[in-house]
Order: structure tokens, then sequence, then C-alpha cells
């Protein structure tokens, strides 16, 4: 079906979550969902590829539109991940510039959850009609990452130096630290700071817990490269 493989279009490009983004509520009953296509639509899509992974997008985006000749896919690429991140967090006030879907790390996502601004797919995925039966060929961190409101709360490369503030209830409870291919806990607001005083960890299995928080942060193993997950 059409919007089956829309969704897996976004999906399959998910190295920071893909989410629905919408002026209503984020609540979706079988009887909301639209299984068939007949007028045009047009789908905005943000997101922060460039290099080989552009090109991939773009190509997958023509051969999807040339299959589906009443859906539009306009793309518009924010040059940078935090330069997308400031624009989801400035359109946020204005719910109606929201695009369609979106490139995005999960922990980026708490404010709109908060407001309603994001619609769930998981009605989408698991509907009769759409059959989306290759949900299963997208890597289980991948999956997982995409969970707002489940488990995992974001899943990040090692390989890439960076900083993630985690929040509960809008308020940072830990800071982990990203750098040099480990992952480390360098502040936290529980009264013992156990998680701080852990050693950096980089192997496969390896983790830091703060029970306090309630948070854990989790190397795990995705083929070649290693990815750090955080999870509560």
């Amino acid at each position: 079906m059409k919007f089956k493989r829309l969704l897996a279009l976004g999906l399959v490009f998910m190295s920071a979550a893909m989410v629905g983004c919408g002026s209503k509520g984020n609540d979706t009953s079988s009887a909301d969902i639209v299984t068939e296509i007949k007028e045009p639509v047009e789908i905005t899509f943000w997101h922060a590829m460039n290099g080989d992974l552009e090109k991939s997008l773009t190509s997958l985006t023509e051969k999807f539109m040339a299959e589906n000749p009443n859906i539009k896919v306009t793309l518009q690429n924010q040059s940078s991940y935090k330069d997308l991140q400031q624009k989801i967090t400035a359109t946020v006030a204005s719910p109606k510039d929201l695009p369609t879907m979106t490139q995005a790390y999960p922990d980026w996502m708490f404010n709109p959850i908060k407001d309603n601004l994001v619609t769930d797919l998981t009605p989408y995925i698991e509907n009769e009609t759409l059959k989306f039966d290759n949900y299963e060929d997208i890597l289980p961190s991948f999956r997982e990452a995409a969970k707002i409101d489940g488990k995992i709360y974001g899943t990040y490369p090692l390989d890439k130096d960076e900083e993630i503030s985690i929040q509960k209830d809008g308020k940072t409870t830990n800071l982990l630290v990203i750098r040099d291919g480990k992952a480390d806990v360098t502040e936290a607001d529980c009264p013992d700071k156990l998680c701080v005083h852990q050693k950096a960890i980089s192997k496969t299995n390896e983790t830091i817990v703060c029970l306090p928080n309630k948070v854990v942060v989790q190397v795990i193993g995705a083929g070649e490269s290693e990815l750090d997950s955080i999870a509560r």
C-alpha cells in the first residue's frame, strides 16, 4: 500500500528517530488511518543528511513518487543536525509551520510530545490493511530508538563526540558525554553521584547505572560499529 511504503522510507533512514508532526493530537485510532491515497497529497520532510546519505534519500524519494504519483514529497535539508534541532525547537511555537515528518533524536521530542504535536506511528505499522511487513528489516536498535515514551530514550554513535542532557519532567538529571569513542556520565543531580564516579564505557554490554534517576547507559553492538543507548 502507498502509505506503507512512505512509512518505510522514513524509517529506513532513521539514524535519528523519524517522527510525524502535526497541530493535532497524537492519538490515532484505526478509523482515522488512511489506507488509500485518492487525492493529491504533499509531504514535507525535514532532515540533516548530506553527501551519500542525501543522495540515497533523494533517489528513494524520487522512486517513491514515481510509484505514487498522487504523493509529492518535498525534502528540506536543514544543513546540520544542530540547525535541524534549533529549527524544530523554534517552530514548536508555531505548529502550523511544522513539517509532516522530520528526523530527530528522541530527546529533542520531549517538549513536542508534551505539547501533543507528535503523531504516534505505531497504529500505522500494526494496521492489517497496510501490512507493514518489512518493519523487522530495520535494525532493532534503530526501531527502539524511535520509541519516545517506551524504554529507550536515545541511541548515539560512539564515533561522534557529543554531549547529551538526560531530562525528566523538563529538568536535566544527568549529563552524558561521548568523546574519543567512550561514553561517560560527567554530571548528575542524584545524592550519591555513583554514576559520575563510574569509569567511561566503550565495549559492548558495558553500562553506567544511575539508580536514583532510573537511568541506564549501555553500549550495544551494531555490526562493526558501536551504539550508545540511554534507557529509563
